[in-house]
C-alpha cells in the first residue's frame, strides 16, 4: 500500500480494536473498489522518505496538535450532535436550545447564527490544531502532486522567458521544487496563522453517524453539502476549512468568518462533511468499520474518482514569464538609474563606434526603453 503519511495519531482516532487487542482500519480503495483492513503502522508506511531535518519539522507540528485534539475531543464528547460555534476562551458551554436563530434574509441570504457554543480551545491549542490543517493540507497526495506540477509549469514558464531575456541565465527552480518539502513546515505556521484567527465551528454527528477519514484529511469549500469543486485552502472562495478528527469530532474553520450551508438543514452538515471528504480522498477513504464506510458512501462516480485538481498549471507558464520580465525590467532600469546617480552623465559606445557622448536625443531613448 503506496500512501504518503497521515499522522498515526489520527489513525488511532479512527480505528477500532483488531483481533489481537490493537487498532486497525477498514480501507476503501477507490482505484479498485475494493475493502482492505490495515493497521496503522502499515498504511503509514511512506516509500519517498523524508530527510531527518524534514521529519523532525514536521514532528513538531503533529506532537502539540495531537495533544490539542484529544483535549478538545474529551471536551466535547459528552455534547449532543449538533453545530457549535467556538465561543472565546472561558465562554460558557451552550448546549440546549435551539440550536440556530433565524436572522432574517439580507440581501438574499439567509442568515443563521448559532446559538449553541463551546469555549475556545488555549492559544497555544488553536495554534496547534490550525498549524496541522496547513500540514495535512500539503501532504495529501492529491494536493502535493498539484503543488508540483505547478512548480514544473512555472520554472518552465520563467526559462523560456530567461532564455529570451538574459541568455543562459537559469532559475534554479527546479532544485527549489524538489526541496519543497524542507518548506513544509514553514508554510503551514504561514497558513495556520489565518486559521487560527478564523471563526470555528464543532460539528457532533447524529445517532448513528460517524465521520470518515480520507487519504485528503483536510479539503476547503464554498458551501458545506454543495457539490464543489477542489479549492485551495485560503482562495477567496474557500469558506469552509474542514478537518475530522474523530469518528464524533470534526472541526470546521471559517476563514471569511461565515460558513455556507446548501444542506437543506443544519442537521445534514455531517453528511456534508462525509461527502467532501470521499470527494477530496485520492485514493483511500478510512473508517473503524466497513459499516462506517457503506453508511457514508456517496454516488458511484465519487466513490471511485476524487474532485480533480486544478493547480493552475496551464495558466502559471504564463504567469512566470510575466513575473520574470517585471524582475529583469527592474533589475535593469536599477543598474541604469543607479550607475547615473553614483558616476553621473557617462560616455558609452556602441558597438564599432567610437567612444561618444550622450546625447539628449539618446537620453530620452533609454528613459523611454526603461518605462
Amino acid at each position: 500500500m503506496q500512501q504518503h503519511i497521515i499522522s498515526e495519531w489520527l489513525l488511532k482516532a479512527f480505528a477500532r480494536r483488531g483481533p489481537d487487542g490493537g487498532p486497525v482500519l477498514d480501507a476503501y480503495n477507490k482505484a479498485d473498489g475494493h475493502f482492505e483492513v490495515v493497521t496503522p503502522a502499515e498504511f503509514m508506511v511512506e516509500h519517498d522518505a523524508h530527510s531527518a531535518e524534514v521529519e523532525q519539522s514536521i514532528s513538531t507540528i503533529e506532537g502539540p496538535a495531537a495533544q490539542a485534539a484529544r483535549r478538545l475531543s474529551k471536551r466535547v464528547k459528552s455534547l449532543p450532535p449538533g453545530l457549535y460555534a467556538v465561543a472565546p476562551p472561558g465562554a460558557d458551554v451552550r448546549a440546549t436550545g435551539p440550536e440556530l436563530s433565524d436572522m432574517g434574509v439580507v440581501e438574499g441570504m439567509r442568515l443563521l447564527v448559532s446559538q449553541r457554543r463551546v469555549p475556545s480551545p488555549h492559544l497555544a491549542d488553536r495554534i496547534a490544531l490550525a498549524n496541522y490543517a496547513g500540514l495535512m493540507y500539503q501532504r495529501a497526495p492529491i494536493t502535493e502532486a498539484a503543488f508540483m506540477r505547478f512548480g514544473v509549469a512555472y520554472d518552465a514558464g520563467a526559462q523560456a522567458a530567461l532564455d529570451v531575456l538574459r541568455p543562459g541565465m537559469v532559475t534554479g527552480l527546479q532544485t527549489e521544487i524538489r526541496r519543497r518539502r524542507s518548506r513544509m513546515a514553514g508554510l503551514a505556521r504561514e497558513v495556520g496563522g489565518q486559521l487560527t484567527d478564523a471563526n470555528w465551528f464543532i460539528v457532533r454527528p447524529g445517532a448513528g453517524e460517524t465521520f470518515v477519514l480520507g487519504d485528503s484529511p483536510v479539503a476547503a469549500t464554498l458551501s458545506l453539502g454543495h457539490a464543489d469543486m477542489w479549492r485551495p485552502i485560503l482562495s477567496p472562495g474557500a469558506y469552509a476549512i474542514v478537518m475530522p478528527l474523530s469518528p464524533t469530532v470534526a472541526l470546521v474553520m471559517a476563514p471569511k468568518g461565515i460558513v455556507p450551508i446548501t444542506a437543506s438543514d443544519v442537521d445534514g452538515a455531517t453528511q456534508a462533511i462525509n461527502q467532501l471528504i470521499w470527494r477530496w480522498a485520492d485514493r483511500y477513504v478510512l473508517a473503524g468499520g466497513r459499516a462506517s464506510l457503506e453508511a457514508t458512501w456517496p454516488d458511484d462516480e465519487s466513490r471511485r474518482s476524487s474532485v480533480p485538481v486544478d493547480e493552475g498549471a496551464g495558466s502559471a507558464g504564463l504567469a512566470a514569464r510575466g513575473d520574470v520580465s517585471r524582475i529583469i525590467i527592474r533589475l535593469v532600469r536599477w543598474r541604469w538609474d543607479a550607475c547615473r546617480l553614483e558616476f553621473g552623465l557617462q560616455w558609452w559606445a556602441a558597438e564599432g563606434r567610437a567612444l561618444q557622448p550622450e546625447t539628449g536625443a539618446e537620453q530620452t531613448d533609454m528613459r523611454t526603453l526603461n518605462r
